[in-house]
């Protein structure tokens, strides 16, 4: 019990896992865009296509000079990135990668990697605000503003899924898909989340808190260094909870062909769909063009939020049906 909690946390699905998943997402956006715009991508790092580029990036960050802009709050700036990071990762701790990889278990584990996703987004808020910077202003206004879009829908597809397997446990909504992915049985409830995780991640076509081409970098604009490293990487972590997230509650989790054989196969199912579904989200960059905020607004607080609660009805449906039967 003490090998699989250490191997947990430090591994999969914790700290290493979030680390290689992020830094290989990060480049596969680049390689994946290059592909669809026929440029080359990263290619000089390394034999393998330029494989360590993220890794050689990072550690260029690392080692450039660090600017704390006077006017700002200067202890928050320095400190809030790394919250970023933390609240980010403590929601892998929920997130199981197999039977016997979870770092944390909760009835309510839903609800807490909910309100450690949305307190993510709100420090992504705050550290607009604090820079005291006029396009960083902006981009926490629009990370408020896309945020307040994208919650609502995902919480009611959040619910849906709550009222199919009646548990808030992400372990045993895993358990419920032993034999049919939620994502058949309520498929409405996986495109709002999918959409909705988009949104959250700013993933194109969400780009709106940034949005370089208007705003320079949005919430990010006045971060340099290792602390813009630490923001960037948050991003990506957050891709990776979002992914894991699905998996979990939508495809079944670690559930796939021979995944009765043992950990590994299981690990394996767990990671190819979480794959999947964040190469589909970084692959937007290239696919789509940014929309407008009133877009977005139109959208989530619309459409989306009227596809969640069709969900929500279609699961309670589905749960009566199976209480009848």
């Amino acid at each position: 019990m003490i090998i699989s909690k250490l191997i947990a946390v430090l591994l999969v699905p914790g700290l290493g896992a979030t680390l290689i998943f992020a830094l290989i997402l990060v480049w596969l956006e680049r390689k994946l865009a290059a592909l669809v715009q026929h440029r080359y991508g990263p290619l000089r790092v390394s034999p393998l296509e330029g494989i360590l580029q993220p890794i050689a990036d990072f550690i260029k960050l690392l080692i450039s000079e660090l600017i704390i802009p006077t006017e700002s709050n200067r202890i928050l700036f320095v400190m809030l990135p790394l919250v970023f990071d933390l609240t980010a990762l403590l929601a892998v701790a929920y997130l199981p990668a197999s039977p016997v990889l979870v770092i944390a278990r909760s009835t309510i584990s839903l609800v807490i990697v909910l309100f450690l996703l949305m307190l993510a987004s709100t420090i992504i808020a705050v550290m607009g605000w604090v820079a005291s910077d006029k396009f960083t202003y902006v981009g926490a206004v629009r990370e408020v503003l896309q945020s307040l879009a994208a919650e609502i829908p995902l919480i009611l597809s959040l619910i849906s899924v709550a009222i199919l397997t009646r548990s808030l446990d992400i372990y045993r909504i895993v358990l419920f898909q032993h034999a049919l992915p939620i994502a058949f049985l309520n498929p409405l409830a996986f495109i709002v989340f999918v959409i909705c995780a988009l949104m959250a991640t700013s993933r194109f076509p969400f780009e709106v808190p940034e949005a370089e081409t208007e705003i320079v970098f949005g919430p990010y604009t006045e971060y340099s260094g290792a602390l813009f490293a630490l923001s960037f990487l948050g991003v990506y972590v957050k891709i990776y909870v979002y992914s894991m997230l699905a998996t979990c509650l939508f495809l079944g989790g670690w559930y796939g062909p021979f995944s009765s054989m043992g950990t590994i196969p299981q690990i394996f199912w767990t990671y190819f769909k979480a794959g999947i579904l964040a190469t589909l989200m970084v692959l937007t960059r290239a696919a789509y063009p940014r929309i407008r905020i009133d877009q977005v607004l139109r959208l989530g607080l619309g459409t989306l939020t009227l596809m969640g609660a069709a969900a929500c009805a279609l699961s309670l449906v589905l749960s009566l049906l199976a209480i009848a039967h």
